[in-house]
């Protein structure tokens, strides 16, 4: 299974296609027997790399084995060795049967009025073919290979070559800078820390792989921002417009301020609960806070701040992702974002993909009326009002115009 996140992670530094077709052409004159060490042969062919960095070797090895065993059957040892066997070499000769790019442009090239749903795609492939493949290899498999075929967005894949006027149109429109896919990745229906699929892992899928996000906080603390810095950046790089509301932590005589309308007494205490996370935060923490600094500066992000109006804390952690295509993707959960409910607490959310049955979108258009009601001020059992100098404080203290600096800053977080 190739895993696209760690690819992108690491894309600035190395090419994984090029190492592919190197890879390639090394199958195809061995001879049998050969022991190639992956970690050495990427070291030794410095061509390979974008920007040569000896310090990711590892990491780059551990993406290349996985996509080696899925690409082409072949294990890698615990030292990243290969052995090329005269089998494995020989099985390609053996097998007369086309391969799937080739099948999927042919099928693309005889459906040239518009993009293709990829089960259609993966269905005509299969036909052809002794050996199957899965959906999501096939996604993968496309996903390599950029100049030749295009993603529309809601499973629909295409050709670079053919002129799709209308849809060409509609994506250059729907979009800000970048085309985002969230169909792309494979959601869990549930995340837990306890699981093999972690909360984590959904955040940074899906701020990595969306457009915009309108994200409820039922706690303001340095700990929920620290869980969600990861995959944030690449949110920001993808043109990302986000509306958050938070809840600050708020005492008795916040609470009498909040009675008396005096909603600039209310920020004032909320910066000050913010100057003392200033004390405490870590490198990831900053990066956030350098993401939704830049957010702010190209008027790109809204922030507010909900109070309930009776003594108490809006517990609500949901969050609508949606990519340039209005494919929709939500989260919600009974757990606290906070780094203890996503990586020490049995804690778990739901996911909902607007793109898998009706019952889906139903549940999200719910998430995001909920959202749009105290977002507007429509919920009678909240005070909401802007967050001018909590903004005004952010890009004060983490200035920044550099979205090169933010994808850095996050590979090394």
């Amino acid at each position: 299974m190739i895993d696209l996140i760690k690819r992108m992670d690491l894309a600035e530094v190395f090419d994984f296609d090029k190492f592919h077709n190197a890879f390639r052409q090394l199958l195809q004159i061995a001879k049998g027997g050969e022991c190639l060490n992956i970690a050495s042969y990427i070291e030794e062919n410095p061509d390979l790399w974008n920007n040569y960095d000896i310090t990711k070797t590892r990491s780059i090895t551990q993406v290349l084995i996985s996509e080696i065993y899925s690409l082409y059957e072949l294990v890698v040892d615990p030292d990243d060795n290969i052995i090329i066997s005269k089998v494995e070499k020989k099985a390609p000769q053996k097998t007369a049967e086309p391969a799937i790019r080739e099948l999927v442009k042919c099928f693309l090239e005889t459906h040239a009025d518009e993009p293709q749903d990829l089960l259609d795609i993966l269905n005509y492939v299969n036909q052809h073919r002794k050996s199957s493949t899965s959906y999501n290899s096939l996604c993968s498999s496309l996903s390599l290979d950029k100049q030749v075929f295009k993603s529309f967005g809601n499973r629909k894949w295409g050709l670079c070559s053919l002129p799709y006027e209308k849809i060409f149109a509609k994506t250059i429109a729907d979009t800000h800078d970048t085309e985002t896919d969230l169909t792309s990745q494979n959601f869990m229906l549930r995340y837990s820390s306890k699981r093999v699929h972690k909360p984590t892992e959904f955040f940074t899928k899906a701020l990595s792989n969306s457009s915009t996000l309108c994200l409820g906080l039922g706690y303001f603390s340095s700990a929920c921002f620290n869980v969600l810095a990861c995959g944030f950046a690449h949110f920001v790089r993808n043109g990302g417009n986000m509306r958050m509301y938070i809840n600050p932590h708020v005492t008795e005589d916040d609470y009498n301020m909040l009675r008396n309308k005096d909603h600039d007494g209310i920020e004032a205490s909320m910066l000050q609960s913010y100057d003392r996370l200033l004390q405490t935060f870590s490198r990831r923490d900053k990066l956030f806070f350098k993401c939704l600094s830049y957010l702010i500066s190209k008027n790109r992000i809204e922030v507010k701040i909900v109070l309930l109006r009776d003594n108490g804390i809006a517990h609500e952690k949901f969050g609508v992702f949606a990519d340039s295509s209005d494919n929709k993707v939500a989260f919600n959960g009974s757990m606290n974002l906070t780094a203890a409910g996503l990586t020490r607490n049995i804690e778990a959310i739901d996911c909902s993909c607007s793109w898998h049955n009706e019952e889906s979108i139903e549940r999200i258009a719910c998430y995001q009326e909920d959202f749009d009601n105290i977002w507007n001020g429509e919920n009678q059992d909240v005070h909401v009002f802007d967050a001018v100098e909590f903004c005004k404080q952010i890009v004060s203290k983490y200035p920044t115009d550099n979205v090169d600096e933010l994808i850095l800053l996050e590979n090394e977080v």
